[in-house]
C-alpha cells in the first residue's frame, strides 16, 4: 500500500530526461502565490534501498530540487497502487477526481516503464544533473530572474 510523505530530493531520481519550461513556469508561481501542488507518484528502486524513481512530477521536483531540497510524494509499491482521498493527508483535499484519475494512470502505466527509463543511461542520474541542462535552473538566482523578480523563498 502506498503512502504519501516528504521526503529528500536528492533521494529521488529522474525517469525523463527532459522538462517543460512552461511546466516549469507554472509550478514557481504556484510556490510563490503558496498554492499547495498535489504529491507526484515515485517507486522504490529495487535495487537502491533509499532510492526513489519518479513516476511523473518532474518539473515539479526539479523546482523543489532548488528551492527546497524536499517534495510531497506517493510511494507506490507496485503498479496496482492507487491514490484514495482516504488516503491523502487533508492539505491535499483540493485534488479533484480527474487529477487523482491522472496521478493513478501514471503509476500503472510508468511504474515498470520508469525503471527501464533510468536504467537506459540516457537519463541524468539525479535532479540536479536534469536541472543543469537548463541554464535558468541553475541557481535560485537565475531561476527568479528568469521566471520574473518574485519569490516567497526569502
Amino acid at each position: 500500500m502506498g503512502r504519501v510523505v516528504e521526503i529528500e530530493t536528492s533521494a529521488i531520481i529522474p525517469s525523463q530526461g527532459c522538462l517543460n519550461e512552461k511546466s516549469l513556469k507554472s509550478i514557481f508561481s504556484m510556490l510563490k502565490n503558496k498554492k499547495r501542488i498535489a504529491p507526484f507518484p515515485v517507486r522504490e528502486h529495487p535495487k537502491k534501498k533509499g532510492i526513489f524513481i519518479a513516476l511523473d512530477g518532474h518539473n515539479r521536483c526539479a523546482i523543489d530540487d532548488l528551492f527546497m531540497g524536499e517534495s510531497c510524494v506517493f510511494i507506490a509499491s507496485n503498479s496496482k497502487d492507487i491514490i484514495t482521498y482516504d488516503e491523502l493527508p487533508e492539505e491535499y483535499s483540493f485534488i479533484d477526481w480527474k487529477l487523482l484519475r491522472d496521478m493513478n494512470e501514471n503509476i500503472r502505466w510508468r511504474f515498470n516503464e520508469a525503471l527501464r527509463a533510468y536504467e537506459s543511461e540516457k537519463i541524468p542520474c539525479s535532479f540536479k544533473k536534469l536541472r543543469g541542462k537548463y541554464s535558468f535552473l541553475g541557481s535560485i538566482k537565475k531561476a527568479e530572474e528568469y521566471f520574473g523578480k518574485r519569490s516567497m523563498f526569502f
